[in-house]
């Protein structure tokens, strides 16, 4: 991937649910996940978001 698609995968970052960003900052609730995980295309949708990378946080609400 070059530095600009790279840079513009890392900014969409930004739209990442509040419940994860919360994940990352404290290091809770992302099990195996990494950055990479985070780089292929992902919904705008909150909950959507959350069902795919906190699967065990969105079946409890």
């Amino acid at each position: 991937m070059s530095a600009k698609g790279r840079v513009s995968s890392l900014f969409r970052l930004v739209n990442l649910s509040p419940t994860i960003q919360e994940a990352i900052l404290t290091g809770e609730g992302l099990g195996l996940l990494a950055l990479d995980d985070f780089m292929a295309p992902f919904s705008d949708n909150w909950v959507e978001q959350e069902r795919q990378f906190l699967p065990h946080i969105s079946d409890q609400s």
